[in-house]
């Protein structure tokens, strides 16, 4: 990856008047001044540069220099003074912990931050340009090779404590390769992408449009998340062919649609879309394609994708130019016994799951039960993993797997067609008088029902020692008027019950900062439960406070 960084040039754009280029030959003598300036910091190969700053073109010219001289880069987020930051300054100082870098680059916003003995160790954005100018470019061959850590990618999780992927040279060639090879990437495309570079599909837009040589327009995710509707007009602006995002971005584009009209808004140069870091949902999909397909975006653009950072990012994709396929199944036959039984489309306890394609080049993906035993065809379980870009290891943390080398995600899911299912977490399983539910399942049945956007409900269960039962909690973003929150409630546990089979104890309505997500967008639904087990003794809302947020919209989609 090192020797096929950013031959072609990127554009920063801050705002629709705003856009700042730097062709390949610049970007590359920026990155030859902080490789001399690393080095006469007296960093070495094999230290870590951690990343905290807004996106930048000196960030890009930071990896480029960190990885010429066989260093690993490890993106941060940079918001935590936000208001609507989704990582507290605790989470951030675990991270810096974790990581022990040997250089951090970050904004002023930042610094009171991080803790005091680190401070001989930052390089603020603000002073860059200063500190580089004084520098000769280092311009020697390239220090690198297959076996260094690259990427540090830290993984949001559930947990609060935050784990590391140790992502080497190899693995993030491979995946790349992997990428473009499935994506049909090369140099005539054109990348746009507002993603958080702290995440590893924003990070993969970059890597892979250095990697073939493409284009690139990085829209700052802060620019993004002020005015959404600057992602849409970049691709049409640029003619762009590729452009990936979470699969709420795309149902955020659809609220958004009127915004458009008599705009002159062409989208039929986007070829491909990745959709995933969490479930993809067809209805959501199809809403998006029927709002856009005016401006000329083609059915076949939109792609659900399963990926992590256990991966490097990918892990299946479909392939360009058709429509993804769906799988209908009786929703009772695969949650009751893990059965994937063809059901009639739009039938009363039908389910309809999208594919994410077949495995990458290089990864396996396979399906086993609790026992590690190979599941038939036909059933669900657990999806494993391995391959050249399969992780081998969290830095500072073995990771487990198997004798055969197979790492569980983590996740539930079938293969129909060798193209893989996701059908829910083994974690976040909700189970009721033997009954077994996804929480995403759920929390799709009460979002569309009440017309609700992805994120607003969250399902959960905690054990009930007093009575020795589990009980199943839904919270919902949403302000119904006093005399109606009843009939809603009433309204919510029917429809759940009806759809999905299991009985809701608990409807609690809540605002946006009441559900705390990952980094990534993900629910802590660990977190929810240790919430509900420590307010029984008072009451469920108290254990729920709102964390700090300016308003709904926000970043509610990354």
């Amino acid at each position: 990856m090192a020797k096929r960084q950013a031959k072609t040039g990127m554009t920063i754009r801050a705002s629709a008047s705003h856009d700042q280029f730097l062709a390949g030959d610049e970007l590359w003598q920026l990155a030859g001044r902080y490789r001399a300036g690393f080095l006469q910091r007296g960093l070495q190969r094999g230290d870590i540069v951690a990343i905290a700053q807004p996106t930048c073109a000196e960030s890009m010219a930071a990896v480029i220099a960190a990885w010429s001289e066989g260093m690993a880069i490890s993106f941060l987020p940079h918001d935590i003074a936000a208001s609507n930051s989704r990582i507290t300054p605790e989470q951030f100082t675990q991270m810096l912990a974790l990581l022990e870098p040997a250089l951090l680059l970050t904004s002023r916003a930042v610094v009171p931050h991080i803790p005091g003995g680190l401070a001989e160790k930052i390089l603020l954005q603000e002073e860059l340009s200063d500190w580089a100018a004084g520098i000769l470019p280092q311009s020697g061959p390239i220090k690198t090779s297959a076996g260094d850590l690259a990427v540090l990618q830290l993984t949001s999780g559930s947990t609060g404590q935050p784990k590391a992927v140790e992502i080497t040279q190899h693995m993030l060639s491979a995946n790349c390769d992997a990428i473009a090879s499935r994506v049909g990437a090369n140099r005539q495309d054109i990348m746009v992408s507002w993603l958080p570079l702290h995440h590893d599909m924003g990070l993969s837009a970059i890597t892979l449009a250095w990697w073939v040589d493409a284009q690139l327009i990085l829209i700052p995710t802060a620019s993004y998340a002020r005015r959404p509707t600057i992602w849409l007009e970049t691709i049409s602006n640029f003619r762009a062919t590729l452009s990936p995002a979470p699969a709420s971005a795309y149902t955020l584009m659809t609220r958004f649609a009127d915004a458009f009209t008599n705009r002159a808004l062409a989208l039929d140069s986007w070829r491909y879309a990745w959709a995933g870091a969490e479930p993809v949902h067809d209805k959501h999909v199809q809403d998006f394609i029927r709002a856009f397909s005016r401006y000329g975006l083609s059915p076949s653009t939109v792609q659900p994708a399963y990926g992590m950072a256990e991966t490097v990012v990918a892990t299946s994709l479909n392939r360009p130019g058709k429509p993804y396929a769906i799988c209908w199944v009786d929703r009772a036959k695969l949650e009751l016994a893990g059965e994937v039984q063809a059901a009639s489309a739009g039938a009363p306890d039908a389910i309809a799951l999208v594919s994410n394609g077949k495995a990458v080049d290089g990864v396996q993906i396979a399906v086993f039960d609790d026992a590690g035993n190979p599941c038939p065809t036909g059933r669900s379980g657990r999806l494993c993993i391995r391959g050249s870009s399969v992780i081998h290891r969290y830095h500072k943390q073995p990771v487990c797997l198997d004798q055969d080398g197979w790492f569980d995600t983590g996740d539930i899911g079938f293969l129909h067609n060798d193209e893989v299912y996701v059908c829910g977490r083994v974690k976040d399983l909700i189970t009721r008088s033997g009954v077994n539910a996804s929480p995403y399942q759920i929390e799709w049945v009460v979002e569309e029902l009440l017309a609700l956007r992805p994120g607003s409900a969250a399902a959960f269960s905690y054990l009930d020692f007093s009575s020795h039962q589990e009980r199943v909690v839904v919270l919902v973003v949403h302000t119904p008027s006093m005399d109606k929150e009843a009939a809603t409630s009433s309204r919510i546990a029917v429809e759940v019950s009806k759809r999905c089979g299991i009985q809701i104890d608990l409807v609690q309505y809540v605002t946006h900062s009441q559900i705390p997500k990952t980094t990534s967008g993900k629910i802590k639904r660990q977190q929810l439960r240790q919430q509900f087990a420590q307010a029984r003794h008072s009451s469920p809302a108290a254990a729920l406070q709102p964390q700090p947020h300016s308003n709904a919209e926000d970043l509610s989609s990354v």
